[in-house]
């Protein structure tokens, strides 16, 4: 059995509309997330049900998250973190890897401190959506592993050693 699951962006203008199918498929494993800039930002953090639709909703650190997709693009041998891309496949052309590869991580010194920011490298090209959804799928993934699906729909706790510490939704 194949495990599956989905991060959908709620912000922007159907913030609640998302949040509420979000809600409504929990435990068919369709997230609800927001992301976060800033590379101190942990990659996800322990969703929160602080929202109108008191749906659970996850945290993610975009600019971490970009970081792990280049790092995983650079892989070039096949094996752990290696991408694989089909070749015969509608979707995967030119303005796709265009698109994933459209921001570059770029360090400013502001007032003395050294800041970092992701902008896009050719600013007549504006469509980073692949390197977005990438980012959703690794998060994805990276849920998954944090709540490892049982015969039950909510998430189980991670056991660590002779405690039992609880992550995630309680009820």
């Amino acid at each position: 059995m194949k495990l599956a699951a989905v991060c959908m962006d709620s912000q922007g203008h159907f913030t609640n509309e998302v949040d509420r199918f979000c809600s409504e498929r929990w435990d068919r494993r369709v997230w609800s997330i927001k992301g976060k800039g800033g590379m101190d930002v942990p990659y996800i953090q322990n969703p929160t049900k602080n929202n109108r639709v008191k749906v659970p909703k996850f945290t993610l650190g975009v600019d971490t998250g970009k970081c792990f997709v280049y790092d995983r693009l650079r892989v070039q041998e096949p094996g752990p973190g290696y991408c694989h891309f089909p070749s015969n496949r509608m979707g995967y052309d030119r303005d796709y890897f265009k698109g994933l590869t459209a921001e570059k991580r770029v360090t400013t010194f502001k007032k003395g401190r050294a800041t970092t920011a992701w902008v896009l490298k050719d600013t007549g090209f504006k469509r980073n959506e692949p390197l977005d959804m990438r980012n959703y799928a690794q998060a994805a993934m990276e849920i998954l592993h944090v709540y490892p699906v049982s015969s039950g729909t909510e998430p189980q706790p991670v056991k660590r050693g002779r405690r039992q510490r609880q992550k995630g939704i309680t009820e």
